[in-house]
């Protein structure tokens, strides 16, 4: 898990339980950061569109509903929400697909060095 994430866990040995967080006040940032002219611009120029801040603020609204739950039920929330994210972050990476594709033409060329020598 990232150290920019609001969602995170406390600091902890090999030997305790670990436990989930939400700091509402991270996942603000996060969400501010994201909303701010000079990022914003940087990735319309970059990629013609503006960044989409969807997921910081869906990340700042689910920090302030556990704040309304119990200790343990927001835990197990937290939890639940970490594991799929990084769940969904390993299962649908674009890299492997582009390393596949690009090893493939890299020995497709390398074929085509050896025959030409």
């Amino acid at each position: 898990m990232s150290k920019n994430s609001p969602l995170g866990s406390s600091e902890r040995s090999d030997d305790e339980p670990r436990s989930y967080s939400c700091s509402v006040w991270a996942a603000f940032d996060k969400m501010q950061l994201c909303y701010t002219v000079i990022p914003q611009v940087k990735h319309y120029y970059r990629y013609g569109t503006f960044r989409d801040c969807s997921e910081a603020r869906e990340d700042f609204q689910f920090c302030l509903k556990m704040k309304r739950k119990s200790k343990g039920e927001a835990e197990r929330l937290i939890r639940e929400r970490e594991e799929s994210k990084y769940e969904k972050k390993v299962t649908e990476r674009p890299s492997r697909s582009v390393w596949e594709v690009n090893n493939r033409d890299f020995a497709e060329h390398s074929q085509y060095l050896l025959l030409t020598r």
